[in-house]
């Protein structure tokens, strides 16, 4: 008997285009498509975070069409970054239920950088928002996450896109959702 193929879907960093992570995956679940792995990069990981956690595309739809996000950004005086982070964190920890890796429907990692050593750092134990708030700390922005020696920010500044990830989880197919890709970079044919 073959043994059936697993999926994998990397879902990629670029804030401002996430909201297409819930679209793909409405579209996966049209097809009766489920992930047997995910693995996410700053919104990527927050999408996955909530999909892993049990949140259906459907419910993320009407969430990201209801929030207003400004009231999860908790402004700072800037030394590390604008925002804090810990109401973000907080709405994070509830959509997730609070739930550990381990907790998880389908199993998840997410990726986050160490600015200390300018190494990807992949968090697939412990509580899920941690990891998910270390995913999406865009410097300068957002306070970023101290975790023991390492000083961790936004997944997508290294790994835009970690389907190296869903492939080392074991992934034999690979659904990559490139949010951030702009097209083939050229010389400028005239400067107007």
């Amino acid at each position: 008997m073959k043994k059936k193929p697993r999926i994998g879907l990397a879902l990629g960093a670029r804030a401002s285009r996430g909201l297409a992570h819930i679209g793909v995956l409405q579209v996966l679940e049209e097809h009766d498509i489920v992930p047997d792995l995910i693995a996410g990069s700053s919104i990527g990981a927050i999408v996955g975070a909530l999909y892993a956690s049990g949140v259906s595309p459907k419910m993320m739809e009407g969430i990201a069409e209801n929030l207003d996000m400004r009231m999860y950004y908790d402004v700072s005086i800037p030394r590390l970054g604008f925002v804090k982070g810990d109401r973000i964190e907080e709405l994070i920890r509830l959509l997730t239920k609070g739930r550990t890796f381990d907790q998880l429907n389908i199993p998840l990692k997410v990726t986050a950088v160490d600015l200390k050593s300018n190494q990807s750092i992949i968090l697939d134990k412990g509580e899920v928002y941690k990891a998910v708030r270390a995913s999406i700390s865009i410097p300068g922005i957002f306070v970023p996450v101290f975790d023991g020696d390492k000083v961790l920010v936004d997944g997508g500044l290294l790994e835009r896109l970690p389907t190296r990830v869903v492939r080392e989880m074991g992934a034999d197919i690979i659904i990559g959702v490139d949010v951030g890709y702009r097209g083939q970079h050229g010389d400028p044919s005239n400067i107007l």
